[in-house]
């Protein structure tokens, strides 16, 4: 009974406490804490108080809000939802919703038409409203994303304004901005088109001098950015060797403030580190806390990890979560309208090789492979040649009539070429167990010549 009233109490607890402050109050102390001005860090707080005050109309409860919904502060990470509110923010003056908003409609987040010119239009406004990491955003864009040695005059003067706003305002993300320059930019490496890797130029000293800076100011970006200089070492006048602990430190501070990117990577090194690991730490846990977040990369890592993970116990593996993450990852993709080729056909491997197999907690489905493949054929030569393997195999869930063999066998020549694996010895066993004539090979010959299969060919009449 005792615990029955304590829970019954938590929400008339908690709601109690915003009344006790007015709304303004209530607002800035979230934020505190979103920065970590204040500390611990609190997401049920921060959600729970910017959705209040948005049901009071509040403009800078409606910022903050749509800050939740974009970085998955108690809800799932949700840029349409996000770019809603900041609209909701920015038409009632809110800076910071206004500057976001911005920057929503300069990179297209959320489903909105791209517009840079519009988009900085929103970031200076915010500026003179008085927001000043919208200042930082464009002494940003001033400054290359991959160092040179020499500097241009705008991007000196860049620099110069953003030392000027750590010094004098203690801004976290100038610091930011100035470590990772100093880092060598976004990265700290990059390979262009020809192949040959390109070490950025860099001030290693600068960068961690400001990138603690910033760290101290609770930004998580410079926690990653601290825990990747770590992870890969920094050779030169000024070296940092590798510190794969010092890196998991950085990443478990970034963890704490609700960071997707750390807890995927802390993750990846705690799996593979088992001496890295604090008592009862879980790494697959942060997969699931960056998933509950909406983080695709999590989707991908826990559809690989069920699949196949060195170091994971048979018993652990699971391809019906595979076959779960994967299909969530690729029906986001279609409904957004985006294509990510090579991640989407490395999926469309995993996902035919579950069901065609069957096994690890998932039963065979043939049917199903098939439906994967259909919107591949001929362009994944997975999707294809699985598909003629379907149509070919002793089990086919199909009533299938002579053409119908012969499409498949079509697909299974037309996967050979594009290097699916299937040798010589493989074809004539498959001609044999189905009979299949000199004439009906010469018909599937024809069929491939003819440009098939394509992409959303019927197989099955």
């Amino acid at each position: 009974m005792k615990l029955v009233s304590f829970l019954i109490g938590l929400p008339l607890f908690f709601f109690a406490q915003l009344g006790a402050a007015t709304w303004d109050e209530k607002v800035e102390k979230a934020f505190d804490i979103y920065y970590g001005y204040e500390t611990p860090y609190d997401g049920n707080y921060i959600f729970e108080t910017f959705k209040a005050g948005v049901d009071v109309e509040h403009p800078r409860a409606m910022g903050g809000l749509g800050l939740c919904y974009w970085r998955g502060i108690k809800v799932p990470s949700d840029h349409k939802k996000a770019l809603f509110y900041m609209e909701k923010a920015k038409n009632a003056e809110d800076p910071l919703g206004t500057c976001y908003y911005g920057l929503f409609v300069r990179d297209g987040t959320g489903g909105i038409p791209k517009d840079r010119d519009k988009g900085r239009e929103y970031v200076e406004k915010a500026l003179k409203m008085g927001y000043s990491y919208a200042e930082v955003h464009l002494l940003q864009s001033k400054i290359p994303k991959y160092v040179k040695k020499k500097k241009t005059k705008d991007e000196l003067e860049a620099l110069k304004r953003l030392e000027v706003l750590v010094e004098e305002d203690k801004n976290a993300f100038a610091a930011f901005v100035l470590g990772q320059y100093y880092d060598g930019g976004n990265h700290p490496y990059y390979t262009p088109y020809n192949g040959k890797t390109i070490n950025n130029f860099k001030e290693v000293e600068k960068a961690l001098h400001y990138l603690k800076i910033s760290a101290e100011g609770q930004y998580a970006g410079a926690m990653n950015r601290l825990a990747l200089i770590a992870k890969q070492g920094r050779k030169g006048k000024f070296e940092v060797p590798k510190n794969l602990g010092k890196a998991v430190y950085w990443y478990r501070k970034a963890t704490h403030r609700n960071n997707t990117y750390a807890q995927l990577e802390l993750a990846d090194i705690l799996r593979r580190n088992k001496n890295l690991r604090e008592d009862g730490e879980d790494w697959y846990k942060y997969l699931l806390d960056a998933y509950d977040i909406g983080s695709e990369k999590a989707k991908i890592e826990l559809g690989l990890v069920n699949f196949h993970c060195p170091g994971y116990s048979f018993r652990d593996l699971s391809w019906k979560k595979t076959a779960f993450y994967y299909e969530s990852f690729l029906d986001n993709l279609r409904e957004r309208g985006e294509r990510w080729y090579s991640m989407e056909h490395w999926m469309l491997e995993h996902l035919c090789k579950v069901y065609f197999e069957g096994g690890l907690g998932l039963d065979r489905d043939l049917k199903k492979c098939l439906e994967h493949c259909i919107p591949y054929l001929g362009e994944s030569k997975y999707a294809t040649g699985y598909a003629g393997r379907v149509l070919l195999h002793q089990k086919a869930p199909f009533q299938l009539t002579r053409d119908d063999l012969v499409r498949g066998y079509a697909c299974i020549l037309r996967a050979q070429k594009m290097g699916f694996g299937i040798h010589d010895d493989g074809l004539f066993v498959l001609r044999s167990r189905h009979s299949l004539s000199r004439e009906e090979v010469a018909q599937a010959e024809k069929m491939i010549k003819n440009g098939f299969p394509k992409p959303g060919d019927k197989l099955v009449q």
